[in-house]
């Protein structure tokens, strides 16, 4: 739930066969907004831009992935098959940080936004 915005993530959609679940990390903010708010249909839209992109190939791991960043008031998600490029930018607030997470992971994602 984010201010206005509430949806249902279904039992297990973070969970894969690769999920390293000593690293699984759920956060619960007291608030009911988030700064920067960024809408779940502007980020559902850009992690579907993205995914397709990731590598399907099991020997090419870290391509089936996409990295989030966060620098310079953006947030970006980049993914690449080797052959492929897709990146996104959407304004963010300030700071930094970035996440490489595996796309089959994130696909449950985009319905629930």
């Amino acid at each position: 739930m984010c201010g206005s915005h509430q949806s249902f993530i279904p039992a297990d959609a973070w969970i894969g066969e690769k999920t390293p679940l000593s690293f699984c990390q759920v956060r619960v903010s007291p608030n009911n907004t988030v700064m920067p708010n960024i809408s779940g249909i502007e980020l559902g839209e850009a992690l579907s831009r993205v995914i397709p992109f990731a590598s399907k190939e099991d020997s090419r791991p870290v391509l089936q992935c996409v990295k989030i960043t966060q620098k310079h008031g953006k947030l970006t998600l980049a993914a690449a098959d080797g052959y492929r490029l897709a990146a996104v930018s959407l304004d963010f607030g300030d700071g930094e940080g970035e996440a490489l997470i595996n796309a089959s992971e994130l696909v449950g994602l985009i319905p629930a936004l």
